[in-house]
């Protein structure tokens, strides 16, 4: 019997005249051009269709071989995944069906979409996972992300169980847990993996494009090899409900996605995703760094120490979905380099009565990442994550006699500085704000009970242009470092009309200012809180200098 492969060099020399050796050349190039993802018989398939020439027999490949072109196709494969049957609304307004299945065979998978009629295939009592599968005259297509599926038409058929085809070629379909680090591409197929749940984030309410409203809920899924988001879409978002975070799970049926925002790949629950408990308990082990400086290079979880170099005040914020959250910035850092890290939800408020300016800090299982809006690592602290506070070893940080000096424009990291320059600018008007009288906090940020009993005082922040001879910085000076800046007491301030002249008859004066740099989120520019200042007298040159800028500035 004559194969397929010389049946189709026959028809092409009969209908083209080409010699034999032309007609394999070209099949070489249309291989290479597809860069030999599909077999000779596709190759000569694509040849006969581009020189006009009609093959009336279907053409028997594999799922690697479809290209676009194709229209009658004849696949084999087992049934790897069914989804459920979806109506949708014609623009006849007459309401239709289609069911979607994917197809497995040895070079891969292919969503095969099932149209009207077609759906009664999801009826049959044979047609369910590994079974077999010999689909005629389905078409190609390209999806909207531009991956290609099977679509069964008019004149399609799907065969099960057909008595053509050899079972040994097609093996039984088994489960293969993957890990995420080999999670590298969105054409992974169907993905099971088997971890432990970092965190689950809230469940959000979103509108469908049809109006409906439906909801969303992701969580941080990681095993031995890395970590990876997972989502779950509408009625999928049930299927978390009942785990919590660091539950050892098994979750099947995945597929992959990529994010828009950050160009990660993501994973999103599918209708025939499953999850259970694993009695296989995720054992990883982080590396430890001594050194905050050594973080620029890490993404994933680490664990490691520094000293606390500033805390925030805890910021109240409102989600797209309209829930009220709230988070904590604080800073550790060694003696050449510092990283925020943030704390969110209720854990914000119990660390904030915790951390103490100067401690020293371990923390485990903290999410480090790069944050390209800031342009530098942060670390995320996660349901998972746990710290421990050495208050017996705490860094000397207000020692400003001992440290040298460094030029502004050299200030690119967080940490505590020495600078002197000259006060070039009154940023905004004095800013009023309550405070805690013990612990000096904003009042509505103080949870200590035995603080809530005192009466809150009122304390002033004064923003100020520090200029040297390389660059500028913002600078903040807080409460009585504010009061000594002006020498005057804050409710005296208070009952001033137009305090700020006073801050005016400041500019052009040199100073050395002491303390720790924060990273403003909005501006993109690193912004110095005065601990300790001193007017000073400069040499001659500065003077100079200071001088024309502030000539400048006046004019």
């Amino acid at each position: 019997m004559i194969s397929k492969f010389e049946n189709y060099v026959n028809i092409i020399i009969e209908r083209t005249g080409f010699s034999r050796s032309e007609i394999l050349i070209l099949m070489e190039e249309k291989k290479a051009e597809l860069k030999d993802l599909i077999s000779d018989e596709a190759a000569l398939f694509i040849i006969a269709k581009e020189n006009g020439i009609n093959i009336n027999e279907n053409v028997e490949i594999s799922i690697m071989d479809i290209t676009q072109s194709m229209r009658t196709i004849v696949l084999y494969g087992r049934v790897k995944l069914i989804y459920p049957i979806h109506s949708f609304e014609n623009r006849n307004g007459e309401l239709g069906f289609f069911g979607i299945f994917i197809l497995h065979d040895h070079t891969g998978d292919i969503r095969v979409i099932a149209w009207n009629d077609h759906i009664k295939l999801f009826e049959q009592k044979d047609f369910r996972r590994n079974t077999l599968v010999k689909i005629l005259s389905a078409t190609a297509k390209y999806d909207r992300y531009n991956n290609l599926e099977l679509h069964l038409g008019r004149f399609s058929r799907v065969i099960l169980n057909p008595e053509d085809i050899d079972p040994k070629k097609y093996p039984i379909i088994s489960e293969t847990v993957s890990k995420v680090s080999d999670i590298k591409s969105i054409d992974e197929g169907l993905i099971s993996l088997e971890g432990k749940i970092v965190q689950i984030f809230p469940i959000t309410k979103y509108e469908t494009f049809s109006g409906k409203v439906s909801y969303i809920i992701s969580i941080d899924f990681i095993d031995d090899s890395g970590m990876i988001k997972i989502t779950f879409w509408g009625k999928d978002s049930n299927k978390i409900q009942n785990f919590k975070p660091k539950d050892n799970i098994k979750i099947t049926n995945l597929i992959t996605h990529r994010n828009r925002v950050n160009n990660l790949i993501e994973l999103y629950a599918t209708p025939a995703t499953r999850i259970s408990i694993s009695e296989k308990d995720v054992c990883f082990k982080l590396e430890y760094f001594e050194k905050v400086s050594d973080l620029n290079n890490i993404d994933g979880l680490t664990n490691f120490k520094g000293y606390i170099s500033n805390i925030d005040n805890i910021v109240k914020i409102r989600t797209k979905s309209g829930r009220q959250n709230y988070f904590l910035n604080f800073f550790v850092g060694d003696e050449k380099n510092s990283i925020r890290i943030t704390i969110y939800g209720e854990s914000a408020f119990f660390y904030y009565k915790i951390l103490k300016l100067g401690c020293e800090i371990t923390l485990q299982n903290v999410l480090v990442k790069y944050n390209k809006k800031i342009r530098r690592h942060e670390a995320i602290f996660l349901n998972c994550s746990s710290l421990e506070i050495n208050t017996t070893s705490r860094k000397p940080i207000l020692e400003s006699s001992e440290m040298k000096y460094s030029s502004i424009v050299s200030i690119k990291n967080l940490g505590y500085y020495k600078i002197k320059g000259f006060i070039s600018k009154v940023i905004s008007k004095i800013y009023f704000y309550e405070a805690c009288g013990k612990c000096n906090k904003k009042f509505e940020n103080c949870n200590t009970y035995s603080h809530k009993k005192e009466r809150p005082i009122t304390r002033m922040i004064i923003n100020m242009m520090i200029d040297d001879e390389t660059a500028s910085i913002r600078t903040a000076f807080i409460g009585n470092i504010a009061e000594k800046l002006l020498r005057k007491k804050t409710q005296d301030v208070i009952m001033i009309h137009h305090p700020e002249r006073y801050l005016n008859q400041l500019i052009g004066k040199n100073i050395v200012l002491t303390g720790p740099t924060r990273f403003n989120d909005y501006t993109g520019q690193y912004e110095l809180i005065v601990k300790q200042f001193y007017f000073v007298q400069f040499n001659s040159r500065l003077n100079d200098y200071i001088k024309t800028i502030y000539l400048s500035i006046s004019e």
